[in-house]
């Protein structure tokens, strides 16, 4: 697994700096994290413009093959809506997305690691990233990974609060390019990943959902009885 970096850190490395990536908001905390699985990914190739718009998703495994000109052009990956499953509302809990930025002398295990965004709820307060916008290089071989994390404190105030955590599997959202793997394709679109917070959760049936637009977010039906968070990815230039 690649080093985290802090978003002081990460400024420091010049490689990656130099690409003209937007900046997220400071992160909160510095708590030691372990890797939340992730449930199940869905996706769509088109997103809903207009307030009341919908499209429908499936599975992102059925996606054949990924688009290599994401290679040359890079992608535009934006963190949008995030949305807990009503069952764990009240629960402590929370979530940090790192994105690893491939760079020149670095291995593949070495890549740099930027915290791009988080959730935290304890004790009756909340706090969520602003949405976040960032330019990532996509390699032929590794093409565009991030990291889902659940912070410790997160899950020791869940186990008091009687909520089974999940076992800690990794959980990295590795989307490919090209085809003949079992890895996730990547392509233009959004993607929806689904976050397990209890061991006894299910993989939602994607061609249920529908992803729609209200006033500034796009948001799953209401038959999304999981934690989710919404991607949405095109090319950077």
């Amino acid at each position: 697994m690649s080093k985290p970096y802090d978003r002081r850190e990460f400024l420091k490395v010049g490689s990656i700096a130099a690409l003209g990536i937007a900046l997220p908001t400071p992160r909160l905390h510095a708590a030691p994290a372990t890797l939340l699985p992730i449930l199940s990914v869905g996706y769509a190739a088109d997103r809903p413009q207009k307030k009341g718009e919908s499209v429908r998703l499936h599975a992102a495994r059925e996606l054949l093959m990924g688009d290599p000109f994401f290679i040359a052009q890079g992608a535009r990956v934006r963190i949008g809506t995030f949305k807990r499953s009503p069952r764990f509302s009240d629960a402590a809990g929370g979530v940090d997305v790192q994105v690893i930025f491939p760079g020149y002398g670095f291995r593949p295990e070495e890549y740099p690691q930027f915290k791009a965004w988080q959730f935290r709820y304890a004790e009756g307060l909340q706090s969520t990233s602003q949405t976040v916008s960032m330019t990532v290089p996509v390699t032929p071989t590794e093409g565009l990974q991030m990291v889902f994390r659940q912070p410790e404190k997160s899950r020791g105030r869940a186990a008091r609060a009687s909520v089974a955590t999940a076992p800690s599997d990794p959980s990295v959202l590795r989307l490919d390019i090209g085809v003949g793997s079992n890895v996730l394709k990547l392509q233009r679109g959004t993607y929806v990943v689904a976050l397990r917070e209890s061991d006894d959760e299910s993989e939602p049936n994607w061609d249920r959902q529908v992803l729609i637009r209200d006033e500034r977010r796009l948001l799953l039906n209401a038959q999304a009885a999981f934690t989710y968070l919404v991607l949405t990815i095109d090319y950077a230039v």
